[in-house]
């Protein structure tokens, strides 16, 4: 028997966030603000990973020229991993 006790909307919830959560979103190019994004990485520093490989390290870029370069890098890797799945990309 768990120690915590949630109501059903806690826990309807938490279950509504785990069918919803995916490992990429689109992205908008406006700033975050600063609060919001402490918000953001305090509860991703208390995220699960595989292998619990924590703790997670985050980068924030707001080069926009360096931003393009690690798109294009990332995109290049994808397509390579992509073609020796199999996969369509």
């Amino acid at each position: 028997m768990s120690k915590f006790k949630y109501s059903d909307a806690d826990r309807e919830t938490i279950h509504r966030v785990i069918y919803e959560r995916r490992d990429m979103r689109h992205l908008v190019p406006d700033a975050v603000e600063p609060l919001v994004l402490k918000r953001i990485l305090n509860a991703a520093h208390k995220a699960p990973s595989v292998g619990l490989m924590q703790p997670w390290r985050f980068i924030c870029i707001t080069d926009e020229g360096l931003r393009e370069k690690l798109y294009a890098c990332v995109k290049t890797v994808s397509s390579k991993t992509a073609d020796t799945l199999g996969l369509f990309v």
